[in-house]
């Protein structure tokens, strides 16, 4: 439970962080933040996902990482990995624990046939754009939003 509790709590602040980054971004209500505890439980029961949590010191929870395995038959790659989530605390940033976090959920891929992996992030995410960067991803989709009432006054 404790473990539910760090993980949770952490994947709020990595929400917290996506909304600041950048405003036009959906934002969560209380019934989504419910919802993320039930998510990180059915992850954590999933044999399709591995769920990391890193501890420092006295077993103090300052990093996660979940990533999950697709199989999508009408597509190739037909296996494909999607690193769903990856979050470390401010004072832990810059030490390599993110980077360790990608081999372990690299690892878990390798292990289940993935030859290709998925991020996503938000633009404006400057800490999200240069860390994916080092690693050499580079963006394949853009998702763009508007509001109806002002889209339907331009049509």
């Amino acid at each position: 439970m404790a473990d539910l509790d760090s993980l949770t709590s952490m994947a709020l602040s990595l929400q917290r962080h996506v909304e600041h980054s950048n405003p036009l971004v959906w934002k969560t209500n209380e019934l989504g933040r419910m919802k993320t505890a039930e998510q990180i439980e059915r992850d954590l029961d999933a044999s399709d996902t591995v769920v990391i949590l890193a501890e420092a010191g006295e077993q103090e929870p300052v990093g996660m990482a979940i990533g999950t395995v697709k199989v999508r038959e009408e597509y190739e790659p037909g296996t494909v990995g999607m690193i769903e989530r990856l979050f470390v605390e401010d004072r832990y940033r810059g030490r390599g624990l993110g980077r360790r976090l990608v081999n372990s959920i690299c690892s878990f891929f390798r292990g289940r046939g993935v030859n290709r992996i998925s991020v996503r992030y938000v633009i404006g995410n400057r800490e999200a754009e240069g860390f994916w960067g080092c690693f050499g991803l580079k963006p394949v989709i853009t998702v763009a939003g508007a509001d109806l009432e002002e889209l339907m006054e331009r049509y």
